[in-house]
């Protein structure tokens, strides 16, 4: 029987700049180097404001979360903008795969033409949870395409081997 808790985590009750207006599309990662759970969100400053994707910690999924001072897509989202110019990182989606922490987020591109896209960042262990590298597209959509419009929400599962891609 599911037991209702409430919000865990609100724009009302955070001092974080960057999740003032909205805080929506958790994942989950328990980092087992210092047995903390990460709930790696997507946020904005205001209600329609830029999208950043942070985190939050606590000891138990059911505990007390406190939410990072800073966001840390632009750690990734920068290194990547010299090619694509300003890029929207949001709806993030963490695993483990080959020994690195995985990060697949949609994001909106401006160049060559404004499009939807999928894409993953990379971090090790030891870096965890900052380090993010842009990895590459995992879904890059062809113009005019239903994929280039509706890409969004990654979600990755390793199923027989394979890696699955869902958005």
């Amino acid at each position: 029987t599911a037991v209702r808790k409430g919000a865990i985590l609100s724009p009302t009750t955070t001092s974080a700049w960057w999740a003032k207006g909205a805080v929506y599309n958790p994942t989950f990662y328990l980092n087992k180097k210092d047995a903390l759970w990460y709930m790696f969100v997507n946020c904005s400053e205001w209600d329609g404001g830029i999208e950043r994707i942070g985190f939050a910690t606590s000891a138990t999924l059911d505990g007390i979360w406190e939410l990072s001072d800073d966001p840390v897509s632009p750690l990734f989202v920068a290194e990547d903008s010299v090619y694509y110019g300003n890029v929207r990182a949001a709806d993030p989606d963490v695993f483990e795969l080959d020994g690195y922490i995985i990060m697949m987020y949609y994001s909106v591109i401006k160049f060559p033409y404004i499009h939807a896209s999928d894409r993953w960042a990379y971090t090790t262990y030891n870096e965890f949870p900052y380090g993010w590298k842009y990895g590459g597209e995992s879904l890059s959509p062809t113009k005019g395409s239903y994929d280039e419009k509706y890409a969004h929400k990654p979600y990755m599962i390793k199923y027989n081997n394979k890696l699955l891609h869902y958005y």
